[in-house]
């Protein structure tokens, strides 16, 4: 896959995962293309009824991922067709050694709801087998599922 395009992303959810990438991709990102990266203001937050997150804002916030450079726009156009509808490219600064570097990320749409925060360790070990069963189409993630509607049991007058 070529890399003579110059875009710069940076991961914080599922794509940090080299399974995920190879998935999308058919092959992983050169090593020297990648290097660890933090975005503050921002927290990684569970997708209410997927198992992938989404950023939101906090101001004491901080994001750790994976800084992608030089990615073709063969690998963008994947990439954002992997995003699916609920995603958006959106310009931030991200922290790296010796500095920092501006990079896209994918910013959810108002149909995200956040919920908890989301661990990348914690998925990788409990969800992320669950994520490509249920979550993952190259044509774009699935949508959330709806939540169970929780009713009572009728009460005797």
């Amino acid at each position: 896959m070529s890399r003579a395009a110059g875009h710069s992303l940076f991961f914080y959810g599922s794509l940090r995962a080299h399974e995920v990438r190879v998935a999308v991709l058919g092959e992983d990102f050169k090593s020297e293309q990648m290097q660890d990266a933090s975005l503050a203001g921002y927290e990684p937050r569970c997708v209410v009824g997927a198992h992938y997150p989404m950023l939101a804002e906090y101001k004491d916030g901080l994001s750790i991922g994976l800084l992608v450079k030089n990615v073709s726009d063969e690998a963008l156009r994947m990439l954002d067709e992997f995003e699916g509808v609920h995603y958006h490219r959106a310009l931030v600064d991200v922290r790296i050694t010796g500095g920092s570097h501006r990079a896209e990320i994918y910013r959810p749409d108002e149909a995200l709801v956040a919920g908890g925060v989301w661990h990348y360790d914690a998925w990788r070990l409990n969800d992320m087998a669950s994520f490509f069963a249920d979550d993952f189409e190259l044509s774009g993630v699935t949508a959330p599922r709806p939540l169970p509607i929780k009713t009572s049991a009728p009460q005797d007058l």
